[in-house]
């Protein structure tokens, strides 16, 4: 089971913080991980992952791993909400 919330802990972490790690390539990424929603609920959904990434890792036993993907994943989760915080008021409209 260990290896399996492992595994979910890192796919999620890779789905939170995609959009920012393939943001050079041409693929739209982003509307492929927030399955083409756009608006708040697009903004939303990286951060959803990044806390589901997040929950996995609380649940692996205690050891290198778990502290690697807990630090990963409350990075990952900063970072997500730092962009939510500048995507809904740094680019309002005057």
């Amino acid at each position: 089971m260990q290896k399996f919330y492992l595994f979910a802990s890192i796919v999620f972490l890779f789905l939170g913080f995609s959009h920012i790690l393939l943001s050079s390539v041409y693929i739209d990424i982003f509307s492929i991980v927030t399955f083409g929603q756009k608006g708040v609920v697009g903004i939303i959904i990286p951060v959803i992952y990044t806390v589901i990434s997040l929950l996995f890792a609380l649940f692996l036993k205690k050891g290198t791993a778990n502290w690697v993907m807990i630090l990963l994943s409350s990075f990952a989760l900063v970072i997500n909400l730092l962009f939510v915080f500048i995507a809904i008021y740094g680019f309002q409209e005057p």
